[in-house]
């Protein structure tokens, strides 16, 4: 939501920047920059002091090695150096910035130009295009990272013995010992009335026999053709089984995450996920019927 409305501020700018002067224009970014930082101000000691009162009134330990401005969980005995801590604390999602596309910011900027006399459309087309112009030699011609920033990237990659995940709640980036994860991962599956043990070639057998229970509850008139067509993939693979550390509570547990973005019932989990969300808040508790030889 915070992108959309950024992205939005950002369009309504471009629009009025062709209505209203540099000097107005200037100012109004001021404005919405000074208001936007003090937002956030608010909201981070709001949330500080919500977590500190919970965690006081519980006595749950303070889990972070690193200090809390960082936005990373050290759980190892490695130190970090401060190349490492500087990359770590751009997150996990963090990328080399794309091209920018010149066909879709060339169609934007024509679109705006429509009301605009043609004195004016001249001048706003051939500054855009020496901005555009600058920016593109800058981008070729500057370095995206540093050798020493591969190199701490890779002293971090060849350390078989971590784990570096994203925490579950928040956007803290988490180091734990390989080992220790492992421990929890088995713990969580040793539960047998979550998890089940099944044999290989019922693995193997698993979108045969997906398609097979579709197909029969679309003879016997359970779901519409149209929903057999939605919930039919030709996916073929398995499931697989992920944790999120808890930083937020004592001994940080994992929370498991089953990835389906391979299953050949993907389509039908987000159908079930749609369709059961709205009734989470109304009941404890969940009984489901399994099909037979499914």
């Amino acid at each position: 939501m915070i992108r959309f409305l950024q992205r939005t501020i950002r369009g309504l700018l471009c629009l009025l920047s062709c209505r209203i002067s540099p000097n107005e224009l200037g100012s109004l970014i001021l404005t919405i920059n000074s208001r936007v930082k003090i937002q956030n101000s608010e909201i981070e000691s709001r949330h500080h002091k919500k977590f500190e009162f919970w965690r006081l009134k519980y006595g749950f330990p303070s889990c972070t090695r690193s200090k809390p401005e960082d936005g990373i969980v050290n759980l190892t005995d490695i130190a970090l150096s401060d190349t490492q801590i500087s990359l770590l604390k751009k997150g996990l999602n963090f990328c080399l910035p794309k091209e920018p596309d010149l066909l879709y910011t060339i169609s934007g900027i024509e679109s705006s130009l429509q009301h605009q006399s043609h004195v004016d459309k001249h001048y706003i087309r051939s500054t855009i295009t020496n901005k555009l112009l600058a920016s593109s030699r800058r981008s070729s011609t500057a370095p995206s990272a540093t050798k020493k920033d591969f190199a701490s990237l890779k002293a971090l990659k060849n350390h078989r013995d971590i784990i570096i995940s994203r925490s579950d709640k928040g956007s803290q980036v988490v180091m734990m010992k390989a080992d220790e994860y492992e421990r929890k991962m088995l713990d969580i599956l040793s539960d047998p009335d979550t998890f089940q043990e099944i044999p290989t070639e019922r693995i193997a057998a698993l979108s045969d026999n997906f398609k097979s229970a579709l197909r029969t509850l679309k003879r016997n008139g359970n779901i519409t053709p149209e929903q057999f067509q939605r919930f039919t993939s030709n996916l073929t693979g398995v499931p697989y089984i992920y944790g999120l550390p808890k930083t937020h509570k004592p001994h940080i547990p994992l929370r498991p995450i089953v990835a389906y973005h391979l299953s050949p019932a993907l389509h039908l989990a987000k159908y079930l996920t749609n369709l059961l969300k709205p009734l989470v808040w109304h009941t404890t508790s969940f009984q489901f019927k399994i099909l037979p030889n499914f």
